[in-house]
Formats: C-alpha cells, sequence, structure tokens
C-alpha cells in the first residue's frame, strides 16, 4: 500500500486570505486618511472664514468707532484740537471755528501759537509743557486771542496721547469761553429763566438808578404792578406746561405794548411789574394801562386751548406816592390789589391816605 504527500493548498487559501485582509484595512486606512484630509481641509476653510469675519467685525467696530468719534467731535459744545508731536494742528471742531473766529482751512497745519495773546509770559508755558511731559496733561484758565484781536479767557484742558512705545504722539486740546460762560451767569443772575424778562434784582437796580436821576432832574416815573387773572385756574386745571406758556405769551404781549426805555419784569409766579419812563398823571396812566390791558385781554391760543387771560394793574408814581424803593412797591402793590377787588381786567392808582386836619 502506497502514501501520499500532504497537501499544500490550504496554506496557500491561509496566505490569499491574509493578503486579502492586508488590503481590506489598508483600504479602510485609507478612506479614514482622506475623510481625515477632508475633515483637514473642511477645518481650514472654517479657520479661514472665521478669521475672515473677525477681521471683518473688527474693521466694522473700527469704522463704527471713527464714526461715533466724528459726531462727538463734532457736536461738541468744547473747542477741540488736535496736534502731532511737534504742535502742528492736525484737526479741530466746529466749535473750535466758533470760539477763535479761525476756518478750518486757516488753522490746519498751524500752531497754538496763533491763538496767543501775549497775556501769559515765558514761565506760564514753560510750566504747562513740563506738565504734559512728566504728568501726561494740564488743565487751567489762559487768555488767547480770537481771529479779530479779542481777547477772551479761556477754560483749556490739554492731555497727551502716547504710541506703544511711550513717545507722545498726540496733544488733545479741550477748551471752553470762560468769559461767555460769566456772560452766561450774569444774565441768568440778572433774569427770569422762563420768560427771559428782567428779575426782581435787576428791576430793584433799575429802580434805584431812577431814583438817583430823578434827584437830579424833574423826571417823574410810574411803577405798575401786575396779576394776571384767571391763571391760577388755567394753571391748576390745565398743568403747569400750559400755565408756563401763558406766562410767556403775556410776557410777550406786555413787552410789545410797552415803549422801548420801559422795563417790564417778573417778579414771580403770574407777578410781572413794570417800569415806565416819563410817566406821570392819572390820564396818561390810564392811556398807558389801557393799553397793556387791552393787550391781554385777548384771547390765547394754547395747545389747542382757548385761553381768557386779563391782569389787575396797580400804579404808584413818583414821588406823589413815595420817594424810595421800597414805598413805591408796597404802594404799586396795594393799588394792584385794589383793582383785582374790583374785579380784575382793570388799573387802579394808589391813593394817598388822607391827612385828618
Amino acid at each position: 500500500m502506497s502514501t501520499r504527500s500532504p497537501q499544500k493548498r490550504p496554506k496557500a487559501n491561509s496566505l490569499s486570505d491574509s493578503n486579502q485582509m492586508l488590503h481590506d484595512q489598508l483600504f479602510r486606512y485609507a478612506e479614514d486618511l482622506q475623510q481625515m484630509i477632508n475633515r483637514n481641509s473642511e477645518l481650514e476653510q472654517n479657520y479661514r472664514q472665521l478669521n475672515e469675519h473677525i477681521e471683518q467685525s473688527h474693521l466694522t467696530n473700527v469704522a463704527l468707532e471713527s464714526r461715533i468719534s466724528t459726531m462727538v467731535l463734532k457736536n461738541a459744545a468744547e473747542g477741540v484740537m488736535i496736534t502731532d508731536c511737534n504742535g502742528k494742528i492736525l484737526a479741530v471742531n466746529p466749535a473750535f471755528n466758533q470760539i477763535t473766529g479761525f476756518c478750518e482751512n486757516e488753522i490746519l497745519g498751524q500752531t497754538p501759537r496763533i491763538l496767543n495773546s501775549g497775556c501769559q509770559d515765558a514761565a506760564f508755558y514753560q510750566n504747562l509743557w513740563q506738565s504734559l511731559q512728566e504728568d501726561g496733561n494740564w488743565q487751567g484758565e489762559l487768555y488767547n486771542k480770537r481771529k479779530n484781536g479779542e481777547i477772551y479767557l479761556q477754560q483749556l484742558s490739554i492731555n497727551t496721547l502716547r504710541d506703544s512705545e511711550g513717545c507722545i504722539q498726540n496733544y488733545i486740546a479741550y477748551f471752553f469761553d470762560q468769559s461767555k460762560t460769566e456772560k452766561q451767569l450774569a444774565y441768568l443772575a440778572y433774569h427770569d429763566t422762563l420768560t427771559g424778562l428782567p428779575n426782581r434784582q435787576l428791576l430793584q437796580e433799575r429802580i434805584r438808578q431812577r431814583l438817583t436821576q430823578s434827584t437830579r432832574s424833574t423826571k417823574k416815573f410810574t411803577l405798575i404792578f401786575i396779576d394776571l387773572d384767571h391763571f391760577k385756574q388755567i394753571n391748576d386745571t390745565l398743568g403747569h406746561a400750559i400755565g408756563d406758556s401763558v406766562l410767556c405769551e403775556a410776557a410777550k404781549r406786555l413787552l410789545a405794548s410797552v415803549r422801548k426805555a420801559d422795563t417790564v419784569a417778573r417778579l414771580g409766579g403770574d407777578e410781572f411789574v413794570i417800569l415806565a419812563e416819563n410817566l406821570s398823571g392819572a390820564d396818561n396812566i390810564g392811556l398807558f394801562c389801557n393799553k397793556a390791558i387791552a393787550s391781554l385781554a385777548h384771547p390765547m391760543q394754547v395747545a389747542g386751548h382757548e385761553l381768557f387771560v386779563g391782569g389787575s394793574f396797580g400804579c404808584a408814581e413818583y414821588p406823589q406816592h413815595g420817594d424810595d424803593e421800597t414805598t413805591l412797591m408796597e404802594h404799586a402793590d396795594q393799588a394792584m390789589y385794589q383793582a383785582k377787588s374790583a374785579g380784575g381786567n382793570t388799573f387802579n392808582i394808589y391813593l394817598s391816605p388822607s391827612i385828618p386836619g
């Protein structure tokens, strides 16, 4: 009996299977690698888009900040001047032009010396520049000169702007016209804020002036106290806003009814006073008052309401009814209340009490 040698085919099949497995595994690796490449490409694209978005957002924010800064600069009440590190003027705002009188094209490229009034000495400016170099800012008052040569007091604040290395890049100056502010404060001290009329303080000063002038001449004047009729009812019923409008309209009408040399003042509330120059005698005073009364009697159109406001007038003549400020004001006030008691919309001249014989 003969024997056969073992067959090798199973081994060949095993090798073929191994090769197939390796091929499949490599194919999967290739697929995974391609997916990773695709994913990386997608991430790179997203990264680029994100950077572009960030850059665009940054540019948008920079542009927005620039527009806001320009708007603030343009509408600021204070004058603003920006120079480079050498003091060359790079930019100014409209308030600068208004205060100094210099147009933008006249001032750009110049230095602040163009505004120098000569009122400050060299030591003043030396201290100013020393503060800017050491502290980065300076604040104080100085006298500058407008384009027309007028010298004015200026409240000035200067700040330095430094670059990333700490070197001064720009000087930014903010200022306002101190003399104008002082004039405004003086005006407010002597005028009623609602109507713009002279207030009690200015009225009293003018009465004193007239008294002084009258003692040196034969000129006479009459003091007329006025209380609006029906004002309290209007103010309580329709509100203070409409009440204020009525007061302003009454002020305009009284001003229109008097002469240029006369003074119309508001004491407060619905109380007004007229200082009538060179006015004396019952007939003349009557004509004067009736004209003012008629101006108040016309209906007022306020916020859709037709309102009727009259006035009670009380008159005291200098020197018949008093030769000093206090007496004249008291007697005019008493006469006004007599007109009010008579029904209003009329005038009354102070009647000196009779002296028993």
